[in-house]
């Protein structure tokens, strides 16, 4: 886990670098400095359900920017910036296209099972009575199951 935030920080770095997270740079630039947004960007590294629920009411996130570790948003200034997890934040639905994961626990219409995950890459069957039916995974896109 410390090796996997450590390439974050270091992903973060290079984006600011980029310009991929926007914002006013150099000594005539107002706003916030290089390291006020690179500490904002480290604390968001913390897990993937940080990142998930780091949404503020003057940002809007746009959806064709997701990848498997990150979200980007557009803020009110019109900047772009980039919220990276070191772990997965969003998984690939069938056709492709990156979509929020929530693991909660949802009513299952599954035949014999309570329990589902609301939307990942795999989906997860929870029996009412762990000792009455086997858990059940499989993946979303394949369709195949097993137990």
């Amino acid at each position: 886990m410390r090796r996997a935030r450590a390439v974050a920080v270091l992903l973060v770095v290079a984006l600011l670098a980029a310009g991929v997270v926007a914002g006013p740079v150099g000594p005539a630039a107002s706003g916030p400095s290089l390291w006020q947004r690179l500490s904002h960007a480290i604390a968001h590294l913390a897990s993937p359900a940080q990142a998930q629920a780091a949404t503020a009411p003057d940002r809007v996130e746009v959806a064709g920017l997701r990848t498997k570790y990150s979200r980007t948003y557009r803020t009110a200034e019109g900047d772009l910036e980039a919220v990276v997890s070191a772990g997965p934040v969003n998984y690939q639905d069938q056709r492709g296209a990156w979509q929020p994961i929530d693991d909660t626990l949802v009513p299952s219409a599954a035949s014999g099972y309570a329990w589902q995950n609301r939307a990942d890459g795999y989906r997860v069957l929870l029996p009412a009575d762990l000792g009455g039916a086997p858990v059940r995974t499989s993946a979303a896109a394949r369709g195949s199951a097993s137990s």
